[in-house]
Formats: structure tokens, sequence, C-alpha cells
């Protein structure tokens, strides 16, 4: 199996999906553990062949969904999307990611380990809770700000130590 190290960190890295994948797919959207913390798209049980359509249709589509691979072992261990890739820049949409991963961490009862913790804390310094429907073009510009200023990878590596 053959996979591109296309962003690579000190523990692993992004390659575009493959078909082998669906395998691991398949197994992680029918674990109730990994499946609840996403949220209610998460519910609908998957098969095999299902995941294998839907990695046909993301090759297809050319969509920004990446196996997130163990550097050491390149065994997939994950999965991830990516939005408004501009390769030029090197940028991408996390502002919106981050958004949404504090939101869902409000309504879980979990304890998120001391990296989560940190960067859901400085999230929370810039956009309140959404509890009541408001226009959310204002919480993205503070977003896209925050992530230019790596003021949540900074909270994040005080308490984790680096991640280069």
């Amino acid at each position: 199996m053959t996979t591109y190290k296309m962003l690579a960190g000190a523990k692993c890295y992004l390659s575009p999906c493959r078909l082998e994948d669906a395998e691991h797919w398949a197994e992680w959207f029918n674990d109730l553990e990994v499946t609840i913390p996403l949220g209610d798209e998460a519910y609908t049980p998957t098969s095999l062949e299902g995941e294998q359509e839907a990695i046909r249709g993301i090759l297809k589509n050319n969509s920004h969904i990446f196996s997130i691979v163990d550097l050491e072992t390149d065994q997939t261990i994950g999965r991830c999307l990516l939005f408004n890739i501009d390769a030029v820049n090197r940028t991408a949409m996390l502002g919106i990611e981050f958004m949404g991963a504090a939101q869902a961490l409000d309504f879980r009862d979990l304890t998120p380990g001391r990296g989560v913790q940190a960067a859901r804390t400085v999230i929370r310094q810039y956009v309140e809770h959404l509890d009541e429907d408001r226009p959310l073009y204002p919480d993205h510009n503070r977003m896209q700000a925050l992530v230019k200023s790596c003021e949540i990878l900074e909270a994040v590596e005080s308490v984790v130590g680096s991640l280069d």
C-alpha cells in the first residue's frame, strides 16, 4: 500500500485516502466509541462496500479528505478533511473545524487531554459557545485571525511540548 507524505509532522503525516482505507473507515464508523463524539452524522451504520464507494467518490471528485498515517509504521490511524486549500500560499481552512470541535466538546461529558483542553480554552476566548442561531461570519473572521496568529498551537505546545 503506497502512501504519499503530503504534510508530515513529528508523529504522523497526511496522505490522500486510498481504497484500502475503506476497511479502517468501516471499522471506525461502526464503533460507537469513535462515532458518538463526532455527532449525529456519524450514527449511520456503514459497510465495507459503502466506504469503498465513498472513497471512490472522494478520489473521483479530488476531495481534500486525507488519511492520517503513523510516521513510523505507515499504518492509517485516522482521517481528516481540509477545505479551501491554497497550494500557492500553503494554507487551508482550519478555523471552522476548530470551532466545530470546541462546540462538540461543549456538548459531551468528556475529559479532553491537556492539549485539546488548551486549544479549547483559547478558542473560547475568541468565539463563544453557539447556543442560539447567529450570523457566524464574525466568528469565522476571528478564527481565521486566531489560526494565523498560531495562538492555538502555542497554547497546545505549552502543555504537551513541541509538535515539530
